[in-house]
């Protein structure tokens, strides 16, 4: 059985679970081309602050529709979300979970993320040159 967590976002509850190693191989590659650099800004923030809100709508625009909607449905094979009662897939729920809220799913899909690569996120953090601490400027400056 692989490993799952609970998180909320935006008052929804998801389990978000483990890609098996193919799926989780392909998605990281995908992401890697991608968002490389973006990846490593995002390793270990808080999706609360204003670097990941700016870092977040690079990740926006630099996937393409096919990116997102592979990622998105990797993923949702493996995570749940509530609905009344019970824990449902995202892949089935998704279009009513996620209508009017796509903020909530790219934080749904960091937290798949963040989950899956937490080991090639940390080595990211690990190798990135130390953030200046001097001249202010925009975070965006870095993307």
């Amino acid at each position: 059985m692989l490993a799952t967590k609970s998180v909320v976002i935006d008052d929804l509850e998801f389990e978000v679970g483990m890609l098996n190693v193919k799926d989780a191989r392909a998605v990281l590659v995908r992401l890697t081309r991608v968002l490389g650099p973006t990846l490593t800004k995002l390793a270990g923030q808080d999706l609360g602050s204003v670097d990941v809100a700016v870092t977040l709508g690079h990740l926006m625009t630099a996937l393409s529709e096919d990116d997102l909607d592979f990622v998105c449905d990797k993923f949702g094979t493996v995570c749940k979300v509530r609905v009344g009662p019970n824990l449902v897939s995202v892949k089935g729920a998704g279009e009513a979970v996620f209508q009017g809220k796509l903020m909530t799913m790219f934080r749904w899909l960091w937290e798949c993320i963040q989950w899956n690569f937490a080991d090639f996120l940390g080595a990211l953090q690990a190798t990135a040159p130390p953030k200046s601490t001097g001249g202010g400027g925009s975070p965006s400056k870095f993307l």
